[in-house]
């Protein structure tokens, strides 16, 4: 092989490495070299090693046709190794030369939890009550999705003169309330009295006392003078209670219940009473009292009957029976005519015999439920027992015959009848 051709051979050679390097390594724009040979086989060499790109300058320089390549040394985290067409540049695994940290910064929730060995290891950011946490491309968005809805109003209603609404109105997210002031603070005050409580105080408090005057009637203040306590006022039988915006109205009224001659006239005025010929009207404390003073005129009673059979009652019983049974006896004639008769009252005679209680009575002879008179029980004899003069029952009505009846607690007695008569006026 003549020079020639391994000069030849060699160029290319250089001119692959070269172009190797210079992929690697580029250049700057000025850093251009020449390489030439002057060789016996008359040919100029002009070898150009040039550095592309604006990197990091592998091509040192060029000088005379040849070039000057600076050495690739790795570091300790980076390997260099080559074979026969290439230069391996890699990543041995280790990091030795990486400074990487990072911080927190300022004193609030911290983000970062630790730096080791270049890593640096970021919490992760949890969602909590009320908060979305969503990813975009560059950015993480936290979102309130219970945003601030606070609100104000005043409760009741407001009454000219009497209230004032305290809250205003609600400006933004700002709730604006009215200032509260005295009118007079001679008398009433308010106080910031401590974090969480305003004091009204009034300081002219009321100091009205009540008291009963005088000394007759019922008192109607009760409790102590300060309490200003006061009965009610009821109205009563003939009273009754009006009022108005000042005044209590007592009025009094009456009714006549009878069918005589009225007392109470139409204005609830009561009529005077007058004494006429032979009557005095005396009044005393709570009643009025009419009396007759003509003596000649005097209401006498009159016997409208009477029975003088003597009559025994063997074994009486504890019932009440008829006394007087046998047909055509004298009791046949006690006949009252009750229209004329306004009083009555019966005088008897009995004779006790026996051991128990004995009892008299004198009924309707048509329906012995229609009592007339009935005497008091007694265990001794009545010997001419008067009732005295008692109003006619109000089933006395129109012509009425009587009869007596008697009876005993114990049925054996044997009592004996000695008469009766019956007085009317």
């Amino acid at each position: 092989m003549s020079n020639t051709s391994i000069g030849v051979i060699s160029g290319i050679g250089i001119v692959l490495i070269l172009a190797f390097v210079f992929a690697l390594f580029p250049a700057q724009s000025d850093d251009i070299f020449f390489i030439e040979k002057t060789s016996s086989g008359n040919s100029t060499e002009s070898t150009e090693c040039i550095n592309l790109d604006s990197g990091t300058f592998i091509i040192k320089n060029s000088t005379s046709g040849n070039c000057f390549v600076r050495s690739i040394v790795g570091s300790g985290d980076i390997s260099i190794s080559n074979n026969s067409d290439t230069v391996i540049i890699d990543f041995n695994g280790t990091i030795a030369s990486e400074s990487t940290i990072c911080f927190n910064v300022g004193g609030q929730t911290l983000i970062i939890k630790n730096s080791t060995s270049g890593n640096c290891y970021v919490k992760s950011l949890q969602s909590g009550t009320g908060i979305i946490i969503s990813n975009g491309t560059n950015t993480i968005t936290i979102t309130n999705s219970l945003p601030e809805n606070t609100s104000a109003i005043n409760l009741g209603v407001e009454v000219p003169l009497d209230s004032a609404n305290v809250f205003k109105q609600e400006v933004g997210d700002q709730l604006q309330f009215k200032t509260i002031f005295s009118h007079d603070t001679n008398t009433l005050t308010f106080e910031n009295w401590n974090s969480t409580h305003i004091r009204i105080r009034n300081l002219a408090p009321e100091s009205t006392t009540c008291d009963n005057v005088g000394t007759f009637g019922e008192p109607l203040r009760v409790g102590a003078s300060s309490a200003c306590d006061f009965k009610r006022l009821l109205g009563s039988t003939g009273i009754t209670l009006t009022s108005n915006s000042t005044n209590v109205i007592i009025s009094s009224f009456c009714t006549n219940t009878g069918t005589g001659e009225a007392v109470c006239e139409s204005s609830n005025n009561i009529n005077s009473l007058i004494a006429g010929t032979g009557i005095t009207i005396t009044d005393t404390t709570g009643d009025l009292t009419i009396s007759s003073t003509a003596s000649g005129s005097v209401q006498i009673g009159q016997v409208a009957g009477q029975v003088y059979l003597s009559l025994a009652k063997t074994n009486i019983g504890t019932s009440y029976i008829d006394v007087y049974v046998t047909a055509f006896d004298e009791e046949n004639q006690m006949i009252i005519e009750c229209a004329n008769v306004t009083y009555a009252k019966v005088v008897y005679q009995w004779d006790y015999v026996g051991a128990g209680t004995q009892q008299l009575r004198w009924v309707d002879a048509s329906n012995n439920a229609n009592v007339f008179y009935e005497s008091p029980t007694f265990t001794t004899d009545r010997d001419a027992t008067d009732s005295g003069f008692f109003v006619k029952p109000s089933w006395c009505v129109g012509t009425v015959t009587l009869e007596q009846q008697g009876k005993s607690t114990t049925g054996t007695d044997d009592p004996v009848a000695k008469g009766y008569k019956i007085v009317v006026k």
